[in-house]
């Protein structure tokens, strides 16, 4: 996807592909640059074997949701600036998405900012930060076989910075995160 800011009403990946943006492979939490940006679409993937890498999701509901039960999704280098729900979030109750989210930025996202119900995933190397909702979660879900490692989550001020919710996460490893400024 060539750098440029794009208008899209609800764009669905409902095919097996990887989605590389002008900043693919490059680490969203510290780049500059030209962006391949959506604006305003609540972006969501439906099959397996998708990875997004390099884009700017902007202004939407939903930034990008997976849909349950969904394996090899990688989700990277992927900045989420302003999402009025969640930002990046995976499965549904009882049926767990298989994610991997890396190296991406979450900025202002009135929900949960990185999580979801997943299973075999990894959420690691992702800075969240500046959401003023009540309720809001930095990292949130429910966690199987999942590592957590190296997120720095910092300004949730009204919600909480981690949360496992939804029920009990299990064989889940959280370390090395790092949570500064937040309300809980």
């Amino acid at each position: 996807v060539w750098a440029g800011s794009f208008v899209e009403s609800n764009p669905t990946v409902d095919k097996e592909l990887t989605l590389l943006g002008a900043q693919s492979g490059i680490d969203a939490r510290t780049r500059s640059g030209a962006e391949s940006q959506i604006v305003g679409g609540d972006d969501s993937v439906t099959v397996d074997n998708v990875t997004v890498d390099g884009i700017e999701i902007a202004a939407a509901a939903n930034a990008l949701t997976v849909a349950p039960g969904l394996k090899d999704i990688a989700i990277r280098n992927t900045k989420v600036t302003t999402a009025t729900l969640n930002g990046i979030y995976a499965g549904g109750a009882g049926n767990p998405s298989e994610l991997t989210a890396e190296q991406n930025l979450v900025v202002d996202a009135g929900g949960v900012a990185l999580g979801g119900y997943t299973t075999g995933s990894l959420i690691i190397n992702n800075t969240i930060s500046d959401s003023a909702t009540v309720n809001a979660s930095g990292i949130g879900g429910q966690f199987a076989e999942t590592l957590i490692q190296g997120n720095r989550v910092s300004g949730i001020t009204e919600g909480s910075a981690f949360a496992l919710l939804y029920g009990p996460s299990v064989n889940a490893v959280a370390q090395e995160n790092w949570f500064t400024g937040s309300k809980q």
